[in-house]
């Protein structure tokens, strides 16, 4: 079976960009966005959707990385009322990727997804680091040393999935080869 969720009060990123475009004939990046629609960047609102975007983009960039989620273009990156990121469409991951039935390389083979739209909205600069593009990097590797410390927990949650959902793409292969 499949499973649907609607995600309210979101916008994708590909949206965001398209119609930046055509009101503006202008591409739009994500700072800008923010800027837009919660206020300058000494604002508490502005401070607020910046903090949430941070810790969704850290547990996002680690739960990619950690289940090889493919598919991560700017159509399935949301962007909610608070600022959070939020990836849809998970019929890639583990060992599977668009283009093919087992993940060799492919197109996608980052990790996880930082771009420069990132990258600025984090106000880091090529040789300076700002304190929230620290915050972002602490959070990631906090959430790296707990993903450690309990990876047994997630081995048991991906082969628990390999048998109840054994019908997902990433699972047609060898699970044994998958849970590794």
């Amino acid at each position: 079976g499949v499973l649907v969720e609607t995600i309210p009060n979101c916008v994708s990123v590909h949206s965001i960009k398209k119609a930046a475009l055509q009101s503006t004939g202008a591409i739009c990046t994500l700072k800008q966005y923010y800027i837009r629609q919660f206020g300058s960047e000494n604002t508490n609102d502005y401070k607020s959707a910046l903090l949430a975007f941070i810790h969704s983009l850290a547990a996002y960039s680690l739960i990619t990385y950690v289940l090889h989620i493919k598919d991560r273009h700017n159509g399935n990156i949301l962007i909610d009322r608070q600022g959070h990121i939020i990836h849809i469409d998970f019929g890639f991951m583990l060992t599977n990727a668009p283009g093919g039935n087992v993940y060799v390389g492919g197109l996608e083979t980052a990790p996880f997804k930082l771009t420069h739209d990132y990258v600025e909205l984090l106000g880091s600069r090529l040789h300076a680091e700002s304190p929230e593009f620290v915050i972002f990097r602490s959070l990631f590797m906090a959430g790296l040393l707990a993903l450690r410390k309990h990876h047994e927990r997630l081995v048991l949650l991906v082969e628990a999935t390999s048998i109840g959902f054994s019908g997902l793409p990433c699972f047609q292969g060898s699970r044994e080869q998958v849970v590794a």
